[in-house]
């Protein structure tokens, strides 16, 4: 059993996608969140499922305004 659940967000590029390697590292699974690439989403996804097991989806969700 992992560690728990993490949401990244802006986790498909920058530090948010590094953040996202950072916590796979450590055993935790990840929800990847993007607001306009999907497709970069679902290659951080994929790669940190494959390279340490755990457990990441997608999720598509614009965060800078709660409007």
């Amino acid at each position: 059993m992992g560690k728990g659940y993490a949401i990244v967000t802006g986790g498909s590029r920058g530090i948010g996608a590094g953040l996202c390697e950072t916590l796979a590292e450590e055993g935790y699974d990840v929800l990847v969140n993007y607001s306009r690439s999907k497709e970069r989403a679902e290659e951080v996804a994929k790669g940190i499922s494959s390279k340490y097991g755990v457990m990441s989806a997608i999720f598509k969700a614009d965060v800078e305004s709660y409007s």
